[in-house]
């Protein structure tokens, strides 16, 4: 239900942009995209649950500098790696001003807060807790991340390698994001790092790939077409450097278990 909720949103909140209004049609739709998610998920967990949103750690807004700095460090490690050790091609998309900032605001709203706010609410908000309450916290925090990667693969249709590589990368980042909300006690901790991620790493400011981007105001077009070093198909969100990057951030985060645990 969580998952439809999340669809029907969206849908809703994209009819801004047939209205044209001046660019601000994607600050418009996160709006109403995270507003009616949360009104939708409010009303399934008190009508359908008779429960409240913060037994699934959905709370009050609250953020964390060590969030920010985490959700920062991530992109600009993966970001850092390609641009050392992949060679590639710079190109600067020609545009115009308005283009520009219409495709930073994009960006901010639509790629990083709105899908980054609504997609950790159902995901670790509501699915992680209702399983964790059937299984345990281990199971918790995979099988959603599992479901995560799976529901990713409706962006597009890739060929079994790319789609297969597309799980592994799922699941890893979001057992990272996971692991942030189950420690920290709120979805506002994976929300830091998935909004982050999105608009550094796939919001179209800077564009990484085996292919330019014409919407992507900087393109950074790499020589190799490795699956591994560039993700396939899907794109460097799930190639090996951003595998690395999951992977050292879970443990640094699973580490610090013990003094997250005191501090919630």
């Amino acid at each position: 239900m969580s998952i439809v909720i999340l669809a029907i949103s969206q849908g809703v909140a994209s009819i801004w942009y047939m209205l044209k209004i001046r660019g601000i049609e994607s600050i418009l739709f996160a709006i109403t995209y995270i507003g009616l998610s949360y009104i939708f998920l409010k009303l399934m967990v008190e009508k359908i649950l008779h429960r409240n949103l913060a037994d699934f750690r959905i709370k009050g807004f609250g953020l964390k500098p060590w969030w920010i700095l985490l959700g920062i460090a991530i992109p600009v490690f993966v970001i850092a790696c390609f641009l050392i050790f992949i060679k590639g091609d710079y190109s600067v998309t020609q545009m115009s001003a308005q283009k520009t900032i219409n495709s930073v605001i994009f960006a901010i709203f639509v790629t990083g807060i709105g899908a980054g706010v609504v997609e950790e609410m159902v995901f670790r908000g509501i699915i992680m807790k209702l399983v964790e309450e059937k299984s345990n916290a281990i199971t918790a925090i995979l099988l959603p991340s599992i479901l995560f990667a799976a529901v990713h693969l409706m962006n597009g249709k890739l060929q079994l390698s790319s789609a297969l590589l597309l799980i592994l990368g799922g699941t890893f980042v979001g057992v990272l994001f996971s692991a942030m909300t189950y420690l920290n006690d709120s979805t506002w901790a994976s929300t830091s790092l998935h909004v982050l991620w999105n608009i550094f790493i796939i919001g179209g400011i800077f564009n990484i790939g085996i292919t330019k981007d014409p919407t992507a105001i900087v393109n950074y077009k790499l020589h190799s077409t490795n699956l591994f070093l560039t993700g396939g198909e899907f794109g460097i969100e799930v190639a090996m450097f951003a595998i690395i990057a999951y992977l050292l951030s879970t443990l640094a985060v699973y580490m610090n278990r013990g003094k997250l645990s005191k501090n919630k």
